[in-house]
C-alpha cells in the first residue's frame, strides 16, 4: 500500500499522512497479502525543507525538520517492530540529496540483522549507478545492507523543466537507451553483491524482467530468494505480474491510494 498524499502545507496535514502510512505499517501485519509499506518523504515534509541544505537552516527550519525526522523513524521503528519492509520513494533531483541521507541513516539503524528499509535509485539519472556502487562500499564500510528499489524514473519533464530555468546541466540520460543500459547494469551490479543488497525491481520493462530472471537462474539463484523481489503497478504490465507469481518469484502490485487532489 502506497498512501500517495503529497504537496501538503501544514505541519497537522504531515502528522495526518504520517498516521496514514503507519496504518498500513498495520494493516501489513501478520498479513502475507502485503509485502511492503511504502511513503513518500515529500508527504511528511514541507518541501522547502527537503530542497535546501540542513546547513543553511534556520533556527523554525531546523525544528520542522527534527519533526520529520521523527515521522521517518517512527515509520521504520514500526515497519521493524512489525516485521515488514517499507520503501522510500525517490523525488526530483533537487530533493533527493536531503533524502539519500535520511534513507542512508534508516538504513544504517535498522538494516544490521535484515533488510527493512529500501531506498530507491532512479536510473534515468546519469550519476545513480555510481551513487549506488558507493553506497554500497559505505554499507560495508559501516556494516549495515542495503534495500534498494530499482526503477527507470518518474519526473522527467520536471527535470528537464528546471535544469533549463537554472541553467544547468540536465541531471537525466540523453536518451532511453542509456536509462535501459545504467538499469540492466544496476540489476547485475546487485547480483553481484546480494551479500549486501537486496533488490526490489520496480518495472514495467519486459526485457529488463527477463534479464533479472535469466541471471538468477544462470547464478543458481532460487526463484523465490527472499533477497529479491519484482512489482508493478496496480492494473499495468499484469501479463508481467502473474507470469512472474506463476514461477514462484516474489511479486508484489504496487498500489498508491489517497485523496484525489494530493494524489
Amino acid at each position: 500500500l502506497d498512501y500517495s498524499a503529497e504537496g501538503v502545507t501544514s505541519e497537522e496535514e504531515l502528522d495526518s499522512n504520517c498516521s496514514e502510512i503507519l496504518a498500513t505499517i498495520d494493516a501489513a501485519r501478520e498479513d502475507p497479502r502485503h509485502a511492503f509499506s511504502v511513503f513518500k518523504p515529500s508527504g511528511l515534509s514541507l518541501n522547502g525543507l527537503l530542497s535546501k541544505s540542513t546547513d543553511d537552516f534556520t533556527v523554525k527550519e531546523e525544528e520542522e525538520w527534527e519533526r520529520v525526522l521523527r515521522r521517518i523513524r517512527t515509520i521504520c521503528q514500526a515497519t521493524s517492530d512489525a516485521g515488514g519492509r517499507v520503501l522510500i520513494d525517490a523525488e526530483e533531483s533537487w530533493l533527493q540529496d536531503n533524502i539519500d541521507e535520511i534513507a542512508e541513516d534508516m538504513m544504517s539503524d535498522y538494516n544490521r540483522e535484515s533488510v527493512i528499509v529500501y531506498t530507491t535509485v532512479q536510473l534515468y539519472r546519469i550519476d545513480r549507478l555510481e551513487y549506488l556502487k558507493n553506497l554500497c562500499v559505505k554499507a560495508r564500510d559501516f556494516g549495515f545492507k542495503i534495500g534498494v528499489k530499482l526503477v527507470r524514473g518518474a519526473y522527467m519533464e520536471k527535470e528537464r523543466a528546471m535544469a533549463i530555468k537554472n541553467g544547468c546541466p540536465l541531471p537525466i540520460q540523453p536518451n532511453k537507451e542509456a536509462t535501459d543500459r545504467d538499469f540492466d547494469d544496476a540489476v547485475r551490479f546487485c547480483l553481484d553483491n546480494l551479500d549486501t543488497i537486496h533488490i526490489f525491481a520496480g518495472t514495467h520493462n519486459a526485457e529488463s524482467t527477463l534479464m533479472l530472471c535469466k541471471e538468477m537462474g544462470e547464478r543458481g539463484i532460487v526463484n523465490d530468494d527472499p533477497r529479491i523481489s519484482f512489482s508493478q503497478l496496480l492494473g499495468m504490465s499484469d501479463q508481467i505480474s502473474f507470469n512472474l507469481a506463476a514461477h514462484d518469484y516474489n511479486i508484489a502490485k504496487y498500489v498508491p491510494y489517497g485523496p484525489i487532489r494530493e494524489a
